[in-house]
């Protein structure tokens, strides 16, 4: 109730999983910005593809790397941790 009611209230919610074919649709739909760590699960890497990322980009990531992507501007941004 909190994700899909949030915006209204102008709560912020963030949500951090290993594996994001796991999340309910209605969590991630109502995601504007994902970010990612390198993923080499199949159905991990189906669902980010979903969600605006290069599944290929992401499985090639290395170890500390991340891919950003703004749902909403269709941005995108990458960096590095560590």
């Amino acid at each position: 109730m909190v994700v899909q009611t949030g915006r209204e209230e102008n709560i912020e919610y963030v949500c951090c999983t290993q594996l994001p074919h796991k999340v309910n649709a209605s969590v991630t739909d109502q995601s504007t910005e994902l970010v990612c760590f390198r993923l080499i699960e199949p159905l991990a890497l189906k669902r980010v593809s979903e969600l605006g990322a290069d599944p290929a980009a992401v499985a090639a990531l290395p170890l500390g790397s991340f891919i950003a992507c703004n749902r909403i501007a269709a941005g995108q941004l990458a960096g590095r941790v560590f």
